[in-house]
């Protein structure tokens, strides 16, 4: 087995949950760690019969975060030059401090 074909099966096997880290351990010829035979699966698969659950609550998340985004107060956006400004005020200040 070549190392490329190591590298597919170990990424794709993990991320689906077939393989765990002990078990890619194994195809690279590698000491087992702790805790390394938990399988995980990304977070994105979800079963079919859940989609249309899994739609619902991402749109109630965004509702509740654009809620939550429209009770912040706006900041007002700085004027054009106005950092300019308090930089030249700053040096201004340095100046007399020094005098």
């Amino acid at each position: 087995m070549t190392n490329t074909d190591k590298l597919q099966v170990s990424s794709q096997m993990f991320d689906r949950g077939v393989l765990s880290l002990n078990d890619i351990m194994d195809i690279w010829n590698l000491p087992h760690v702790p805790d390394g035979d938990k399988r995980y699966i990304r977070k994105e698969y979800t079963e079919v019969s859940q989609l249309d659950q899994v739609a619902q609550l991402q749109a109630e998340l965004t509702a509740a975060q654009n809620a939550i985004n429209a009770q912040k107060p706006q900041e007002p956006e700085p004027e054009e030059g106005t950092e300019e400004k308090e930089e030249e005020q700053e040096n201004d200040s340095e100046r007399q401090d020094k005098v």
